[in-house]
């Protein structure tokens, strides 16, 4: 990406819908279509506004001509998700191996529990 922009999920959307539409879209739509929250939008604005690649007026977005061509000659690294995406890794000492699904199940230390306990005041 000649750009070093990070992309996240919803510039995928936005990016996907503006580019495919080839058109002005509202801004709200976005928020009603997926739920974006305004904080999340204006910050997708933002971002490619400062690099030329959106234009607003108003309450609406298009893509620049540049942004049209940015888009297009950076589709790869837009729309394909990278494969090691932190979200889809499952952290070391959470993931099962054979060795800890044939230990038996946790079992409470019972002289660390309290016998004695009141309800109430």
């Amino acid at each position: 990406m000649k750009e070093n922009l990070y992309i996240h999920s919803e510039d995928r959307e936005i990016l996907r819908d503006l580019f495919i539409n080839n058109d002005v879209l509202c801004l709200y739509k976005f928020h009603e279509k997926y739920l974006l929250s305004p904080g999340q939008i204006a910050r997708v604005i933002r971002k490619y506004i400062k690099n030329n690649i959106f234009e607003t007026n108003e309450n609406t977005i298009k893509l620049t001509e540049h942004g049209k061509k940015w888009v297009y000659n950076n589709r790869n690294d837009i729309f394909r998700a990278p494969l090691n995406e932190l979200w889809k890794q499952v952290p070391a000492g959470f993931s099962l191996n054979e060795e800890k699904r044939n230990e038996e199940p946790y079992k409470p230390n019972f002289k660390n529990i309290i016998k004695q306990f009141r309800i109430g005041d």
